[in-house]
């Protein structure tokens, strides 16, 4: 008696041909999804705070929004800015006392 192992032959190469679309695909998808991490890596060195999880943004934050081209500020340089408001503030206060003709060093008599 004669036994025939014909399919068994062709069910082993369906299943190879399978085996290697299926690995083929996945490739594929795998290289595809390395790809949007990697442009979603840039957007996020180009944009931070577009991909922000905080509900409030942060100084540094505002300010790439109004200039992309912005360094984010060191403290020295937000106490430097600081410190010029304070000046003109203080300019301004003096300016305000001598057109009331307080002078110079005279507080109002509420303060």
């Amino acid at each position: 008696m004669e036994r025939h192992y014909g399919g068994v032959g062709t069910l082993a190469r369906w299943v190879k041909y399978g085996r290697a679309k299926l690995d083929d695909m996945l490739k594929q998808d795998n290289e595809e999804l390395d790809r949007l991490e990697a442009e979603r890596e840039l957007d996020a060195a180009e944009r931070p705070w577009a991909h922000s999880t905080s509900e409030v943004p942060t100084l540094d934050e505002v300010r790439q929004r109004i200039d992309p081209a912005a360094a984010p500020a060191t403290p020295a340089q937000e106490q430097v800015e600081f410190d010029a408001q304070q000046r003109d503030a203080e300019a301004r206060l003096t300016k305000i006392r001598e057109e009331l003709g307080l002078g110079g060093d005279e507080r109002p008599p509420d303060a």
